[in-house]
């Protein structure tokens, strides 16, 4: 009787064991699903381990998370470890293979074979992993290299562009009077933005309308393309010259221009004089180019005039 009742008694002292263990691997299994929410796969891997260890064995929804998590990880950095891409492949055929008539999990079913399929893409042994890791990480160093070469290219030709490549700025203004004798004569100083040397009267066309001079340093330069000319109700022949000269600086400099538009209404011999300004301008290190058009309306008539303009304070001692 005493034995029998010792039995009975230890019998149920196992039951309360196990129960106790199901609940607490019930709680690790609802941790691991919170970290999985969090996105903290790391976490959920482990909270996993521990319901497993707990119940000494996997189960259908603890293997699914696992796998779930596993691919997470692997679509983030697919070369970071061959281990968790061996061990999500292993899981998957143990998945596929063992729950294959399990109901209720068709859905799941399918996730891990559509993962299955998807991991086939990745290298089958170490030896070839390791090599495609390495493929990836020197094409990645040269495409960091290329990148950093040609934005260097991009900026030391916004740098050293010049609409009028034989024309030199940074120069002090005596260095620029003895490399270009003609401006002595045609240019005069004029306040404008600082100081700057306005023409006299128009110099050689393939010279700057003026110069931009700031503590003796020819900073800059400004030109007219296309001057006050009559156009049609369309300004058709100002609109021209100026996106041919957009083109061509968006295609050195890789980079589009900030537009300003303004507008201004004044009187002119009586009769209403009607300007729409559009700024074009491109910025970056202190250097700014600025392509401008302004449209006018005097009367029956239709006037358009295109200007340059191209500044580098960085040159400014």
């Amino acid at each position: 009787m005493k034995k029998s009742f010792l039995l009975i008694l230890f019998g149920l002292l196992l039951a309360q064991t196990g129960f106790s263990q199901d609940a607490i691997a019930k709680l690790k299994f609802e941790d691991a699903e919170e970290a999985y929410s969090k996105e903290d796969y790391s976490t959920t891997l482990s909270k996993l381990d521990d319901a497993e260890k707990i119940l000494g064995k996997t189960n259908p929804k603890i293997l699914y998370l696992r796998i779930v998590s596993q691919d997470k990880i692997i679509s983030a950095d697919p070369y970071k470890d061959y281990t968790i891409l061996e061990n999500t492949r292993k899981n998957c055929s143990y998945y596929l293979k063992e729950y294959e008539k399990v109901e209720g999990i068709e859905e799941k079913y399918r996730d891990v074979y559509k993962i299955s399929e998807k991991l086939a893409q990745y290298p089958n042994t170490v030896q070839a992993f390791s090599a495609e890791k390495q493929r990836i990480k020197d094409a990645e160093e040269t495409r960091k290299s290329d990148e950093a070469l040609n934005k260097q290219k991009i900026e030391d030709a916004f740098k050293n562009f010049a609409f009028y490549k034989d024309f030199k700025i940074g120069l002090t203004l005596d260095e620029t009077y003895k490399l270009y004798p003609a401006y002595k004569k045609h240019y005069e100083f004029k306040d404008v933005d600082g100081l700057s040397i306005g023409s006299k009267n128009n110099p050689d066309q393939h010279q700057p309308t003026g110069l931009y001079v700031k503590n003796n340093i020819v900073y800059g330069y400004y030109i007219i393309v296309y001057s006050i000319a009559p156009d049609d109700a369309q300004y058709s022949m100002g609109t021209k010259s100026v996106e041919e000269i957009i083109n061509r600086l968006n295609s050195e400099f890789l980079f589009t221009p900030k537009e300003t538009t303004t507008e201004n209404t004044s009187k002119v011999d009586g009769k209403d004089f009607y300007s729409t300004g559009i700024e074009y301008t491109w910025s970056k290190n202190n250097k700014t180019i600025i392509l401008n058009q302004v449209k006018s309306t005097y009367g029956s008539q239709h006037l358009t005039s295109v200007s340059f303009f191209s500044k580098d304070k960085s040159l400014i001692k």
